[in-house]
C-alpha cells in the first residue's frame, strides 16, 4: 500500500515539474516572438526587454539552444542600432555556445545572424567573412541551407560594388537550385542578378 502511494506521488510531482518546464518554455518562446515583432516594428528598446526575460527564462528552464539564441537577437537588434561593438560581443557568444555545444545547425545560423547584422551595418566584407563561416558548418545534407549561404555571400558582394564576385555567387546558387528543384531559391538568385545587370 505504502510503496503505491508513493509511486502515484512521485508521478504526480513528476507531472506537476513537466508542466511547470513546459510553461516556461512556453513563456521564453512567447518572449522570443514578441521580441521579433517588436524589431521588425523598429521598438528596439521593446525588443531588448522581450530578448532579456526569453534569456532569462531559457537560463531558468536550462535551454542551451533558447540562450543561444537570445544571445544572438541581442545581437541583432544592437545592429539595427548601429553598435557595433555590443552586436559584435553578442554574436561571438552565440557563436561560441554554438561551437560549444557542437551543433552544426546552430553554429551555421549563429554565423548567419551574424553576417544579417553585418549586412545591417554596411559591413559587407565582415558579412562575407560570416556566411563563409556559415557555408563551411552547415550540416552536408542541408542543401538549402547551404544555397542560402551562397546567396547571401553574393548579396554582401553585390551591397560592397563587388559585382563579378556576386555574380558567381548567384550562378552557383542558381544552378545547384535547379537541380534540386528548389525554385524559390533560383528565383531569388535571377533577382539579384538582375540587379547587377
Amino acid at each position: 500500500m505504502f510503496k503505491d502511494l508513493l509511486s502515484v506521488f512521485c508521478r504526480h510531482s513528476m507531472l506537476v515539474i513537466s508542466q511547470v518546464t513546459v510553461r516556461i518554455h512556453a513563456e521564453a518562446y512567447s518572449q522570443q516572438n514578441v521580441g521579433l515583432l517588436q524589431e521588425i516594428l523598429g521598438e528596439y528598446k521593446e525588443a531588448l526587454e522581450s530578448y532579456k526575460q526569453y534569456l532569462e527564462l531559457s537560463r531558468k528552464n536550462g535551454d542551451k539552444k533558447g540562450i543561444a539564441q537570445a544571445y544572438g537577437l541581442h545581437g541583432s537588434v544592437y545592429a539595427s542600432l548601429g553598435n557595433q561593438s555590443l552586436s559584435k560581443t553578442y554574436h561571438e557568444q552565440h557563436v561560441n555556445l554554438a561551437l560549444k555545444h557542437g551543433d552544426p545547425k546552430m553554429l551555421s545560423q549563429s554565423y548567419e545572424q551574424m553576417g544579417d547584422s553585418c549586412l545591417k551595418m554596411s559591413l559587407f566584407r565582415d558579412a562575407v567573412e560570416c556566411f563563409t563561416e556559415m557555408l563551411k558548418s552547415c550540416p552536408k545534407n542541408d542543401v538549402e541551407m547551404q544555397l542560402t549561404a551562397l546567396v547571401k555571400i553574393g548579396v554582401a558582394f553585390k551591397n560592397d560594388r563587388k559585382y563579378q564576385y556576386g555574380l558567381y555567387y548567384f550562378e552557383q546558387a542558381r544552378n545547384i537550385a535547379e537541380d534540386f528543384g528548389l525554385m524559390d531559391i533560383a528565383t531569388m538568385c535571377e533577382y539579384n542578378v538582375a540587379c547587377i545587370l
